[in-house]
């Protein structure tokens, strides 16, 4: 769902951490139920992407609540691949492994000896020239197309498009996913796991 962007790397030292977590019942109302206020949905299903923002602890609204927005699926566990809720602070990423769920929490919340000690953040660029805004329960949508190629999807992100009509972004400016790549440092330091941060406005270089 993203374009390659040439990062500028500021390599940050701290403590950071990576916790299993035991998913029980339903895996999207367990996921549901991790929910933070703030957090940002991304799913991976059979059908298709679907993005959410969480506007309430343990609740959310996903881009298939856009009225008339066909191009997004319904949440269903029977189609999930995967999902990643996040913000700032850590990321829950659940996935499934055969017939069984798992899921890991990774972030800079936690007490004792740190998982990792040095990351960078790099800006992904999301597809997406061109688009109109939705507003669902008070989060903004970004209903976005990429050039002829038909391309579509709707993050939680406002970027001043309007409700009623097609708007290109103009020049460089682009949605962008901000990953944070946790290092290990063995022989040489690389690249052992790494999260999304946040949604954010991107120049394209």
């Amino acid at each position: 769902m993203a374009n390659e962007f040439e990062p500028v790397r500021t390599l940050t030292t701290g403590k950071a951490y990576v916790k299993p977590l035991t998913v029980s019942g339903d895996p999207i109302l367990w996921l549901k139920g991790q929910a933070e206020e703030g957090d940002t949905l991304l799913a991976h299903l059979e059908d298709g992407v679907v993005w959410g923002k969480a506007h309430r602890d343990g609740d959310w609204v996903t881009s298939h609540d856009i009225a008339g927005y066909a191009h997004s699926p319904a949440l269903r566990t029977d189609w999930l691949w995967q999902a990643r809720l996040f913000n700032e602070a850590r990321e829950i990423l659940l996935w499934r492994e055969g017939d069984a769920w798992r899921a890991r929490e990774i972030g800079e919340r936690g007490d004792g000896e740190p998982t990792f000690t040095e990351w960078f953040d790099e800006p992904q660029l999301l597809w997406g020239d061109h688009g109109r805004a939705a507003v669902v329960n008070g989060v903004a949508f970004a209903m976005l197309e990429e050039g002829a190629q038909g391309l579509r999807h709707a993050p939680p992100i406002a970027l001043g498009l309007p409700l009623d009509k097609d708007q290109s972004l103009g020049g460089s400016r682009r949605a962008c996913l901000s990953v944070r790549h946790y290092l290990a440092q063995e022989d040489a330091a690389r690249v052992v796991a790494s999260r999304l941060v946040k949604l954010e406005m991107c120049e394209e270089k």
